[in-house]
């Protein structure tokens, strides 16, 4: 391949992932999906969107990863039935889209 070619691959490679990358940028951080989670766990959407902090972009950083033994241990305090175990598959299924699995 000639190197006018490869420049010109890349540079439209780049260009075509630009507008997402800008875009979620503008949005800020992925949010949890509190109304599949609330549902998983028999909760109320407000119950589990009080658990997780509030995540916000501010002065150009990334925002901190929720404290997840934190947000587990509020949701038992809403419902003290509910077992680790449960409310981690919970939060692994219902990650917003580009999260980290595990």
């Amino acid at each position: 391949m000639t190197k006018p070619l490869q420049f010109a691959l890349a540079l439209t490679a780049a260009l075509a992932c630009a507008p997402a990358v800008s875009a979620q940028a503008r949005q800020g951080p992925p949010k949890p999906a509190f109304d599949r989670i609330a549902a998983d766990l028999g909760l109320s959407e407000s119950a589990v969107s009080a658990c997780f902090p509030k995540m916000e972009r501010g002065g150009g950083q990334r925002p901190e990863r929720p404290d997840l033994s934190a947000v587990e241990s509020c949701l038992k305090r809403a419902n003290p039935a509910l077992g680790s175990d449960e409310i981690r598959a919970a939060l692994e299924r219902n990650k917003p889209e580009g999260a980290p699995r595990r």
